[in-house]
């Protein structure tokens, strides 16, 4: 599918993006929601393995996963910063984060396997708690259509170490203060030997680093007006999403569903990286043609 390019004016949807520098501390106000078509951001106990750092937990108005972009002040399109952050179910011991974060990158105008009209996942970006980095990466050999075809090359193409500013590990109470007790334990989980508080783990990119790396992998430019979908998913290791997949609910949340992105209600609606909403195709053909006919009607009644 070609990428789409809008006037602002024909946009819907748009999300309040916030052109303030990126902090990885900042309260989750000043975050862009990634929603998922699901019933709700994501559910309860339903990582692959028992472990509260892998549960990606959301509902209602506190998703699982956040965005946020910075443009550097500047009308370049390859400058600036973006982030990530994932609320998970509380902290293992011992103390700190153990896992790895993916957003999956399904880029309107790029298939990996033309011709069968499924989406498929075009690059990845990761975050490792084994070598605290944050990374670009290659998908695998796999179709990408779906958790169980999906695979990545467990090498990045590029990294950076995290650092105190470009990733943080917090309570939830602690970035987001004086909401009700319970806002702080959306699962309700109470675990013995366990911090049930519910977690943020957050991370940034510099962008012209992260677009540099990913027009490497699919071999065409990628900026901050490109369109794509997310998936996005825990793991225990670098070459699979073997977790909690978001948006997803339970028993196909794993690496063996063949069940496409799609069908799984697993895939953000289009967006680019300020956070903007991006109409599909079906939405701008019915605004141009709902444009036309107005003009249309106007015509005739001046006749």
């Amino acid at each position: 599918m070609p990428k789409i390019r809008l006037p602002i004016a024909l946009l819907v949807g748009i999300a309040a993006s916030s052109y303030a520098a990126v902090t990885v501390t900042s309260p989750t106000s000043d975050w862009t929601s990634v929603t998922y078509p699901g019933v709700q951001s994501d559910y309860f106990s339903d990582e692959q393995a028992t472990s509260v750092e892998a549960d990606l937990v959301g509902i209602g108005i506190y998703t699982a996963v956040y965005t946020k972009f910075d443009n550097n002040n500047t009308t370049l399109t390859t400058d600036g910063e973006i982030g990530f952050r994932f609320r998970v179910a509380g902290e293992k011991s011992p103390s700190g984060f153990d896992n790895v974060l993916w957003i999956g990158l399904a880029i309107t105008g790029v298939d990996s396997n033309p011709g069968d009209g499924i989406t498929d996942l075009d690059v990845f970006i990761g975050y490792d708690s084994g070598s605290n980095s944050i990374g670009v990466y290659d998908p695998g050999t796999g179709s990408n259509t779906s958790p169980n075809t999906t695979s990545i090359v467990s090498t990045p193409v590029w990294s950076v170490a995290a650092t105190g500013t470009t990733s943080n590990w917090s309570s939830v109470d602690i970035i987001d203060t004086g909401l009700p007790a319970a806002d702080y334990n959306l699962d309700g989980g109470n675990q013995g030997g366990i911090d049930n508080t519910d977690h943020f783990f957050t991370f940034k990119i510099d962008f012209t680093l992260l677009s540099t790396a990913i027009s490497g992998v699919i071999g065409t430019a990628f900026d901050d007006e490109t369109a794509f979908g997310i998936v996005s998913a825990t793991a225990t290791q670098t070459n699979a999403l073997n977790q909690d997949l978001n948006g997803v609910n339970g028993n196909v949340n794993d690496n063996n569903s063949t069940i496409t992105w799609d069908a799984l209600n697993a895939l953000s609606p289009l967006m680019n990286s300020q956070g903007e909403a991006i109409p599909e195709p079906s939405t701008i053909a019915l605004i141009l043609g709902g444009i036309a006919f107005f003009f249309i009607l106007r015509r005739r009644s001046r006749h």
